[in-house]
């Protein structure tokens, strides 16, 4: 089919049209240029003129007013052509349009490998950050005792602590009757003793001791507090007498065994005398006494103790 009269273009006969000024006003042009003003050259074009209206195609045109216009070869849409000629080579290409419009960004992509560390310089050193928060205490380092330190200055004097409970106390007191005995009692601690000392003869013999506490009944036992201690004897009899911190009086009572040598026989049992001590003046049927005074050297007894 000829390419004159195929349907090349879906905008109708306008384009094809267009095909054939182009070339006519190509011919022109080379006329003028080249200076071709000879008969031959008009021939030349004109036969290329008729040539193209003429093409040897088979189609039949339904529409042949272009023709009758002086438009050989230009036809209607509704040409209709049984073939279909070759598609023509690739034109060259387009210039380059314009850059679009930036398109929307897209979803963030996965991270990519590390990368290969660089070995660029240095950079300059970064400000110092903020203080952190301290940190929990360190275990205790093993190193060598430091040297002593000097002694400081001296502090003040503290505040007086309270009193302490009283220690044990200690005591004696001792009689002798007549040149071939003599009696002692001792407090010392928180036992007390009774003691015997035979002066018969030439030769000294040792001071026989008894502790009154060790075997004391359970109903007679050895007050607690005792501080101080007493011994007075009367024919075999022998009496001592302690004082407690309370302030009360307990009494027990031994015997003299005579023979050789001498010896004490002790109940050890402590009982409180029936009249303990009181603040404030004796009784009534005792107040006669208080305008006798004693000597110098009985200064220190109680009032109202009558004086042999």
């Amino acid at each position: 089919m000829s390419p004159e009269n195929g349907t090349q273009s879906k905008l109708g006969p306008l384009p094809r049209r267009g095909r054939w000024i182009a070339g006519g006003a190509v011919a022109s042009l080379a006329v003028v240029v080249l200076g071709f003003t000879s008969p031959a050259l008009a021939t030349a074009a004109a036969s290329q003129k008729a040539g193209v209206a003429q093409g040897g195609d088979k189609c039949k045109d339904k529409d042949k007013e272009d023709r009758l216009y002086g438009d050989p070869g230009v036809l209607g849409d509704k040409d209709k052509c049984k073939d279909k000629g070759k598609t023509g080579p690739t034109g060259p290409t387009g210039p380059k349009g314009d850059t679009g419009p930036k398109g929307d960004t897209g979803p963030k992509g996965d991270t990519g490998p590390k990368g290969d560390t660089g070995t660029g310089a240095t950079g300059a050193k970064g400000d110092t950050g903020p203080k952190g928060d301290t940190g929990p205490k360190g275990d205790t380092g093993t190193g060598a005792t430091g040297a002593k330190g000097d002694t400081g200055a001296k502090g003040d004097t503290g505040a007086k602590g309270d009193t302490g409970p009283a220690g044990p106390c200690s005591d004696v007191d001792a009689i002798r009757d007549q040149s071939s005995r003599e009696f002692k009692a001792v407090l010392s601690g928180s036992v007390a003793y009774a003691g015997i000392h035979d002066l018969r003869g030439t030769a000294p013999r040792p001071w026989v001791w008894y502790d009154l506490t060790d075997n004391s009944p359970a109903l007679g036992k050895f007050p607690d507090g005792a501080c101080a201690i007493s011994i007075a004897q009367q024919a075999e009899n022998i009496t001592i007498q302690v004082l407690t911190q309370d302030g009360l009086v307990y009494a027990t009572e031994c015997r003299v065994v005579t023979g050789t040598p001498l010896g004490l026989n002790c109940t050890e049992s402590w009982a409180p005398i029936t009249d303990q001590p009181s603040a404030g003046d004796p009784p009534p049927t005792l107040n006669a006494l208080r305008s006798i005074k004693p000597s110098k050297p009985l200064a220190r007894l109680p009032k109202g103790v009558a004086v042999n």
